[in-house]
């Protein structure tokens, strides 16, 4: 304990802090005063008072590490007091033992303030007047008791008097110091927060001022590019489907228009696949509709990143998917379909905590050997795609001789 101690004594913190430390090294060189001293004391005032002093110090310094400063500063000049007062009356009134009051009154002071001076003070007054009338008297007996006079009783008791008197209004001079010196700086630091208060304000006005031709210009540059910009989003947006970013049929109606008319030009041929996710009504009831959208932009992930370049992939609505390749044979388109669907079949889709794994079923049609315009390959890539789910699914098929002919496509499977 007593090294905790010493290295308490050694940090620094704030005054609350400071005073126990301080109170803590006045305590502890008590202590070992009263212990050095211990025989002396023990002749001079018996073994109780002696013990009983020594127990009250210990309890302060107990009070003091528990930081119960209140009850430490209560105790300490009780304890003094009570020490003094009982060598007063065994010694007699003389100035070894009348000192200590005086510095009862100071201890009484300072840690306890101006009430407990005058009430020490007035204490070690009637304690001097009382010891000593009782000792003139003949009441009791000192070692002193010879020497002792009422005037030497009157004297004494008039200079504790006057000495708590004078420290209480040293002490009241220097609490008004104190008071008036933290009201001056309260409100120096006050008038010093005004100053910078209004140095940021003028410094912000001065800001503001000059940039306010610059601000009007950035606003108009940034207006113009706001514009342009959202120009080009609309023009994305009007294209382009929001869940899986590719493009959607209303871009599909006009680049398979263009590509149709280049290929009649070119001679060449055009392959449209139709694509569909099989069961994707039974993902959405068992999943949820977010598990069927991470689907959804999992599959139109696979199918953009595994075209050529002027190849174009879109979302033709719901779970359906139309990939459309320019100057591609029927031969090729079957080929490419067929990775497709094993790539999209292979993998696992993890969303919210699951892992679902998707197939999917392809109908393709090819220019111009399954029609010349885009109504005529986008219907017969669709029966083609209807023969593949009527055949179980997870297949490619390909428009041919026998769609051609007049048919009724019965209900649509899903």
């Amino acid at each position: 304990m007593l090294e905790h101690i010493s290295r308490l004594l050694d940090r620094s913190g704030n005054e609350h802090e400071d005073q126990r430390r301080l109170y803590m090294t006045f305590l502890i060189i008590a202590l070992i005063i009263v212990l050095v001293s211990s025989p002396l004391i023990l002749t001079a005032v018996g073994t109780y008072i002696f013990f009983g002093f020594l127990g009250l110090l210990l309890i302060s310094l107990v009070f003091v590490y528990m930081r119960q400063l209140w009850l430490a500063r209560a105790i300490t000049p009780l304890a003094g007091f009570m020490l003094i007062t009982r060598l007063v009356y065994g010694g007699g009134i003389h100035d070894d033992a009348v000192g200590g009051y005086y510095f009862i009154l100071m201890v009484a002071g300072l840690m306890l303030g101006q009430r407990a001076l005058l009430l020490f003070g007035m204490m070690s007054t009637v304690a001097i007047i009382t010891i000593g009338v009782a000792e003139t008297s003949g009441l009791i007996t000192t070692r002193f008791g010879p020497l002792t006079e009422r005037i030497t009783i009157a004297t004494t008791a008039f200079f504790i008097l006057g000495t708590t008197l004078a420290l209480n209004y040293l002490v009241v001079r220097l609490n008004r110091a104190a008071r008036n010196a933290q009201k001056n700086e309260s409100e120096q630091i006050k008038a010093n927060k005004e100053l910078q208060e209004l140095q940021t304000v003028l410094e912000e006005r001065v800001k503001q001022r000059t940039s306010e031709l610059d601000f009007s210009n950035r606003q108009l540059t940034l207006q113009f590019e706001h514009v342009n910009n959202l120009q080009a989003k609309l023009q994305q947006e009007a294209i382009h489907d929001s869940l899986t970013g590719l493009f959607n049929r209303r871009h599909l109606d006009e680049f398979l228009s263009i590509e149709l008319a280049r290929s009649k030009r070119a001679n060449s041929s055009l392959t449209i696949l139709m694509l569909d996710i099989d069961h994707f009504k039974n993902i959405n009831d068992t999943h949820g509709h977010q598990v069927g959208d991470a689907v959804l932009q999992s599959v139109a992930n696979t199918l953009k990143t595994n075209v050529r370049a002027g190849d174009i992939v879109c979302r033709y609505g719901g779970e359906e998917f139309i990939l459309v390749f320019p100057s591609m044979q029927a031969a090729d388109g079957r080929t490419r379909a067929e990775n497709l669907r094993m790539m999209i079949g292979s993998q696992t889709i993890s969303a919210k905590d699951q892992f679902i794994g998707v197939t999917i079923s392809i109908g393709g049609s090819v220019y111009p050997n399954d029609g010349n315009s885009y109504d005529e390959l986008i219907s017969m890539a669709d029966l083609a795609l209807y023969r593949a789910k009527e055949k179980g699914r997870d297949r490619v098929e390909f428009a041919g001789p026998k769609d051609h002919a007049p048919n009724v496509k019965g209900e649509t499977v899903t």
